[in-house]
């Protein structure tokens, strides 16, 4: 009798989990192509590294009481993932994560169980680019937020790129009434150029499209941090592939369960430049020679 209730409560337990255990668990923001093919490379990189994985989506995903732990890790791609799988996680299972635009909106920069690589490449990826193709400009505008310290941070870091030849002007976002002034305050600064960073309070999409269009009526260029920025008209980019992404993240997968740690809060390892051609000639901005064959050149006859 005894054996028989042990059996049936086992197989019970073994039918109200879902998802059989693996070693990583990945969960994709939605269906939106670019996360479901992360999703894939991710699976099949940690196949070749002999992990075993399984896809679910977000609404797929069994969070009842012990479930996430029968696995060895989660891998969230995207913030919507990123943000349910770090809720409702228990710490002893570090996650992982990609294609996340703000880790620090999810306190995920400074949780020490969690390791993963932010969307945007480093600052100094962006500053290497403004000052290869305007180099004899001496000062960078940009906006911030003096209420959010991962802000203050990227200042910092960018003032200790630029070094002294090149002054960084700053305006504080948080000390105007609208963003539409503190957009108009920055542009009245006449600085060379105006670098959009890929911060959660600047970045917001009504910035960005001010600042594009305030900075093109004055003939000032434009550099940021995606594609689709350049597209609507900033000069250039530094953009990270996400193949590069996947590739990356299933070695510090690979490394963190194997016990050998890992650096936490990368940034991409692998970026390509976007320059859109039509504003450089609008502005005057010859293209650098080293440049027109590596940098994917949009508008380009």
């Amino acid at each position: 009798m005894l054996t028989r209730r042990l059996i049936f409560f086992t197989l019970a337990a073994l039918n109200a989990s879902s998802v059989p255990a693996v070693d990583v668990l990945i969960v994709p923001s939605d269906e939106h192509r670019s996360y479901t093919q992360f999703a894939e490379s991710a699976a099949l990189g940690l196949s070749a590294a002999a992990l075993s994985s399984k896809i679910l989506a977000p609404d797929e995903v069994p969070l009842g009481e012990g479930e996430l732990e029968r696995h060895r890790a989660l891998l969230a791609i995207g913030s919507q993932s990123a943000e349910l799988l770090n809720s409702r996680r228990p710490r002893a299972v570090p996650l992982f994560y990609a294609l996340v635009q703000h880790p620090e909106l999810l306190a995920l920069d400074t949780d020490s169980t969690a390791c993963g690589i932010a969307m945007g490449v480093s600052p100094s990826e962006d500053l290497a680019l403004f000052r290869r193709m305007i180099p004899t400009s001496h000062e960078l505008a940009t906006l911030y937020s003096s209420k959010d310290p991962a802000s203050m941070r990227r200042i910092e870091e960018a003032r200790e790129i630029l070094g002294e030849a090149v002054g960084l002007a700053t305006v504080d976002i948080e000390a105007h009434s609208s963003p539409a002034e503190a957009i108009r305050a920055m542009i009245a600064l006449r600085s060379n150029a105006i670098w959009v960073a890929a911060d959660p309070v600047v970045a917001q999409p009504s910035v960005v499209r001010g600042t594009l269009l305030y900075a093109l009526r004055r003939s000032i260029p434009v550099f940021a941090f995606s594609r689709s920025i350049v597209e609507a008209g900033a000069l250039a980019a530094v953009v990270a592939p996400p193949s590069e992404q996947s590739e990356q993240l299933v070695e510090l997968v690979a490394k963190e369960l194997a016990g050998t740690g890992v650096v936490r809060g990368l940034h991409p390892a692998d970026h390509r430049i976007v320059i859109n051609e039509m504003v450089a000639r609008r502005l005057w901005i010859p293209i650098p020679r080293e440049l027109q064959d590596s940098a994917e050149i949009l508008g380009r006859h």
